[in-house]
């Protein structure tokens, strides 16, 4: 069997390999679905970049395939 010996986790360095810096945030959005007759809903942020965030639905909602969204 192969064994990886790894330094301490203090000594490894993060690097931002993505375009945009992404933050962690959690934040109270609503969503504006374009071009759907879904009605806006809540949701929370998981992160958030300048190209875009990673969003988190509240339990119970209920949506179809959305291609554009304005949060």
């Amino acid at each position: 069997m192969m064994q990886i010996l790894l330094p301490e986790a203090e000594t490894f360095v993060k690097i931002q390999r993505r375009q945009y810096v992404r933050l962690d945030v959690s934040l109270d959005t609503a969503i504006h679905p374009e071009h759907s007759e879904l009605p806006p809903f809540r949701a929370l942020t998981e992160d958030i970049s300048a190209g875009g965030a990673s969003i988190r639905l509240l339990k119970g909602t209920d949506i179809q395939s959305v291609s554009h969204l304005y949060l």
